[in-house]
């Protein structure tokens, strides 16, 4: 947990950096986004499940002051590290890229199978039935 914590600068740095080299024009939405999005994600899901297993009354169920000591490490640790990050990614030179882009928009060729419904069907089926079949073959050795 503590190295999650302390990671957030590299999370604030990778972010502005990629900005800066895609020449965004909201730096400040996109530290607050890093800063905020998926760790407020990630909290508000484990904060719901556990009201779920405290209001169920079971002991598996964190402890209130626990949470508390969470959001504590996640504003007082990682909020400044993720601006340090942000400010350090935000203040380097523009990254340079190995190609060039072409600026002429060129068209997408339309294939045969590019909007076909079977060729939709079939890519998502595969890995469902993959996982479907992996699965059923777990818990057919867990009901043993």
């Amino acid at each position: 947990m503590l190295f999650w914590v302390l990671t957030t600068s590299v999370a604030g740095y990778v972010s502005a950096r990629m900005y800066v080299g895609f020449r965004g024009e909201y730096k400040r939405l996109v530290y607050f986004g890093s800063l905020f999005v998926f760790p407020g994600i990630v909290f508000g899901i484990f904060f719901l499940i556990n009201m779920t297993l405290w209001f169920s009354g079971s002991t598996a169920k964190v402890n209130f002051f626990t949470l508390l000591f969470l959001m504590g490490l996640w504003f007082a640790i990682s909020v400044p590290l993720s601006f340090v990050g942000s400010f350090l990614g935000s203040r380097r030179a523009e990254y340079k890229y190995p190609t060039k882009t072409n600026t002429v928009h060129r068209p997408i060729p339309e294939g045969a199978s590019s909007n076909s419904f079977l060729s939709i069907l079939l890519a998502g089926l595969l890995p469902f039935g993959c996982v479907l079949i992996e699965l059923r073959f777990i818990l057919y050795a867990l009901w043993q």
